[in-house]
């Protein structure tokens, strides 16, 4: 006889409202600074960094929530997917290099056809490198501890990985929506950019969610592929600032999208390491 599994869980409706709260919390009050809307005048400067806070929730809601609803197994359980890189080393390839790769040929093409302004690798002090580094990985890993840590995990219990993965790319990309108010593209062109965000986080999150099934549950894969992926968009190929080269690599990564589900590729986690009850 299989005993029902009796575990206490965390709600991902509080979970989800949890962090939409903390992080709109941060940004909406910055967005309203940078439109001069209300009593909010916030510095560039502090702006910078107060924006990153609003990052970091998933992660401190996803510990929080596991610690006081599941216990401490749960947490020590859940943190220690972080240090899951034994993967095979396909998956290293595919979590560094795939995305960075789409970045290269978008950028290419885009001087190619003659756009301007082309797509140009700025040049970087090593402080300026170094800074991105630091705050990339940190935004990184306090971001996926919550999405692939906490959500997707619950989500799947459920649910068909595709679903899941719908169901958690537009949530993270509404989430998100005050966020990118506070870029300078969407100053410019408003809500194509918005729409195209859309248009990119839900496939992204799909692709995500066959790194996460393939690597055992890995946190640390998808906190690698966030940052290597990041790290080249923002310091040196900066292809998602410009809406026609920011169309162009959405169009690649869908038709990549798009042949994992046609392979049946997205599919359920090989494993997901948890105490019993």
């Amino acid at each position: 006889m299989v005993r029902p599994d009796t575990t206490r869980r965390v709600s991902l409706p509080l979970f989800f409202g949890l962090t939409f709260f903390l992080s709109w919390l941060i940004w909406i009050p910055l967005v309203l600074s940078r439109f001069q809307v209300g009593p909010f005048r916030i510095s560039n400067e502090l702006g910078g960094v107060v924006r990153l806070l609003g990052v970091l929730m998933p992660g401190i809601s996803a510990i929080v929530l596991t610690a006081s609803v599941e216990g401490g197994k749960s947490l020590g359980a859940m943190l220690r997917r972080l240090f899951i890189g034994n993967v095979g080393i396909r998956y290293w390839l595919a979590a560094v290099l795939l995305y960075p790769a789409l970045l290269g040929v978008t950028a290419l093409v885009y001087a190619w056809v003659g756009a301007t302004p082309p797509i140009g690798m700025p040049q970087p002090t090593a402080s300026g490198l170094v800074s991105n580094i630091v705050i990339l990985l940190v935004a990184a890993a306090g971001e996926e501890v919550g999405w692939r840590g906490l959500a997707l995990p619950s989500l799947q219990r459920n649910r068909s990985p595709l679903v899941s993965s719908l169901i958690l790319g537009l949530l993270w990309a509404t989430w998100q929506l005050p966020f990118w108010m506070l870029q300078d593209t969407y100053a410019s062109y408003r809500l194509w950019y918005l729409a195209l965000n859309y248009l990119y986080v839900v496939p992204l999150t799909l692709f995500i969610t066959w790194l996460f099934n393939r690597t055992r549950s890995s946190i640390l894969m998808a906190v690698v592929f966030s940052f290597a992926f990041n790290i080249v968009n923002v310091a040196l190929l900066p292809v998602t600032v410009v809406p026609l080269s920011y169309g162009f690599f959405i169009a690649l990564q869908a038709l990549i999208v798009l042949f994992a589900l046609r392979r049946g590729l997205i599919e359920r986690p090989r494993l997901i390491e948890r105490p019993g009850p």
